[in-house]
């Protein structure tokens, strides 16, 4: 029996929320550990670089969960 995307996913939206959580960081772990290789985290050395030129790029936290809350809010449903 095979399951695609679709059914998996499907499938972990009727897990409790404390279970998606979990299976959604181990896939992302799975997931930059494969596209990341041995060099390590790069989009995060990026990220480091970018902002350490440009403070001003920052954001508070405030501003990070404005943005997460915006961007990300039909998600969660």
């Amino acid at each position: 029996m095979s399951t695609d995307a679709s059914q998996l996913y499907e499938m972990a939206r009727a897990l409790p929320p404390e279970q998606r959580r979990d299976l959604a960081r181990r896939l992302l772990k799975s997931v930059e550990r494969e596209l990341e290789g041995p060099s390590g985290p790069s989009h995060v050395v990026c990220a480091y670089d970018e902002l350490h030129d440009d403070p001003s790029r920052s954001m508070s936290a405030d501003e990070v969960k404005a943005y997460f809350d915006a961007n990300w809010a039909g998600e969660q449903q």
